[in-house]
């Protein structure tokens, strides 16, 4: 019954609490490769997030493979849920935690074979948690995810 009603609240127009604004997360990232990063985050009920994301990943050795992937899902915003019990958080830093589904493509740089091709597609499963910081009058921001590249980081901005 609690998933159901997850599914339910990320569908829903969202409903922002003051000082709840979409955040446009851009940056780059590592690991199997050298990657760019982009992804959109809606606050809904201010306790949650609808999350709209894409990746690309070039690993320069071995396949010499290009990887792209378009993902949408949703989070929890962790020191939200501590705010709401009570609990002290950081000033500053918010925590989100959470997964995006999608399609995902490797394009082979070298490889025209009509079995290379065929494995160019898969659905992409990425649970993620995300760590967003104040710093010097910039917001930034590190993730960590299933999907390449695995590291992320940059700037997070609002609208």
């Amino acid at each position: 019954m609690r998933p159901l009603l997850l599914l339910l609240t990320l569908l829903i127009p969202a409903v922002r609490a003051q000082g709840d604004a979409p955040v446009l997360h851009v940056g780059g990232g590592l690991v199997p490769g050298v990657g760019a990063y982009a992804s959109f985050a809606r606050p809904t009920l201010s306790l949650f997030t609808q999350e709209g994301a894409l990746y690309a990943d070039y690993t320069p050795t071995g396949e010499r493979r290009l990887l792209v992937a378009v993902g949408v899902g949703g989070g929890v915003r962790v020191f939200r849920v501590a705010d709401l019990l009570g609990q002290p958080t950081p000033p500053g830093l918010d925590l989100d935690a959470g997964v995006r589904l999608g399609p995902a493509f490797y394009f082979s740089l070298f490889e025209e074979t009509a079995a290379g091709r065929a494995r160019s597609f898969r659905v992409m499963f990425d649970p993620f948690a995300r760590a967003s910081l104040d710093l010097a009058g910039r917001r930034v921001f590190g993730e960590v995810g299933a999907q390449a590249p695995t590291f992320r980081g940059g700037l997070a901005l609002s609208f």
